[in-house]
């Protein structure tokens, strides 16, 4: 899958995160109107307290000319308060039950499209992983391929000798794997073979030839040559390579240029 493709499927996941909070958004805006509900209830509760105390001063005034009259109006007074607190109560009621109804419905609706929001995030980044390790594992596969048919096509002379064969595979005593191994009768040339190569490259390499004499113990009185073959390698990691002793092998056109001076037997 080339770049565009790749974001694309970004796009896409930005799109679904958009959404989500959108609707984000929504439920904030839902929560905003609840209260503002609540307010005006709460304020219709004080205008309706602020009457009743008015009623009751203006009882109190006329309870100087009758106390039957005031008891009365007091008595109605008092059963018409606790019908409209009752009613308030009521109203209030009502209103939290709906708020929290409201509340639970947008959380469930939230949850559900983070989940599905999450899903299809998860989905698209494995997808993309998936495609990230099958690149780089073509990338080495198209590495491993050019220097083995250079080798080939260069008789296999490297490092000052001629080798008879190149072998690769992994070993069976010790868990490790060849990438090429140049043999001779005497030498034996581990490549370890990069499409870029990094700067654990070059410590996987120095632990191969103890390795090696473990999982080939016929050829565990050979002397043995280490190098990294790259077609991407920078200055630095080179440099490094030849200060521990490696040889360091990259492409040149259609043919492959070997840096061995430094070289070390191991």
């Amino acid at each position: 899958m080339d770049i565009n493709e790749n974001s694309n499927r970004l796009a896409a996941v930005e799109a679904i995160l958009a959404d989500f909070s959108l609707k984000m958004q929504e439920l904030r805006e839902s929560q905003a109107e609840t209260g503002k509900l609540l307010r005006q209830s709460q304020a219709e509760i004080a205008k309706s307290q602020a009457e009743t105390d008015k009623q009751f001063k203006q009882l109190q005034a006329e309870t100087a000319k009758s106390q039957a009259e005031t008891d009365k109006q007091f008595k109605q007074l008092q059963a018409e308060t606790a019908k409209s607190q009752a009613e308030t109560g009521k109203l209030l009621r009502q209103s939290q039950a709906e708020t929290d109804k409201l509340l639970r419905q947008s959380q469930a609706e939230t949850d559900k499209l983070l989940r599905q929001s999450q899903a299809e995030t998860g989905k698209q980044l494995r997808i993309l992983t998936e495609q990230v390790t099958g690149i780089s594992k073509s990338n080495g596969l198209f590495a491993e391929d050019y220097f083995h048919n250079s080798f080939k096509i260069d008789d296999l002379n490297f490092f000052g000798e001629h080798f008879d064969k190149v072998i690769r595979g992994k070993g069976t005593i010790v868990n490790d794997e060849y990438d090429f191994v140049l043999i001779n009768g005497k030498t034996a040339g581990i490549v370890e073979v990069k499409y870029k190569a990094r700067k654990d490259d070059i410590a996987k390499a120095l632990k191969k030839p103890d390795t090696f004499r473990i999982n080939f113990p016929e050829y565990q009185n050979h002397k043995i040559y280490l190098a990294i073959a790259a077609l991407s390698i920078t200055e630095t990691l080179e440099n490094e390579c030849k200060k521990q002793g490696l040889a360091v092998i990259k492409q040149n056109g259609d043919k492959i240029i070997v840096y061995d001076k430094n070289l070390k037997t191991f």
